[in-house]
């Protein structure tokens, strides 16, 4: 693979706005759309950036987030959600096997 910075639109909300501008956008989110959030990750070592999945299984809307000190920013949203439960015998992946008990 070969690392590439991609650019794409985003609507965010800067901390210049609203200090609390996840919680903010979050609500408004919440109000408007019913989501709620599903999953969060760090997408640094330094955990200065965070990534927030949203969804409403009810209506099949979804979204993601990137979240830093500085904004919160809906990288994607769209329609259609479909999730997949992993197969049992689906393997770990070779970094994560020194880390079985």
């Amino acid at each position: 693979m070969v690392r590439q910075l991609i650019p794409f639109p985003a609507m965010c909300l800067p901390a210049t706005a609203a200090k609390n501008h996840f919680a903010v956008l979050m609500g408004q989110l919440i109000s408007d759309y019913g989501v709620h959030i599903s999953m969060t990750f760090s997408s640094n070592p330094d955990q200065s950036q965070r990534v927030v999945i949203i969804e409403n299984p009810h209506n099949g809307l979804a979204g993601v987030l990137m979240i830093t000190d500085e904004e919160s920013c809906i990288a994607f949203s769209g329609e259609d959600r479909q999730t997949f439960i992993r197969p049992p015998d689906h393997p770990i992946g070779e970094i994560n096997k020194d880390t079985e008990t």
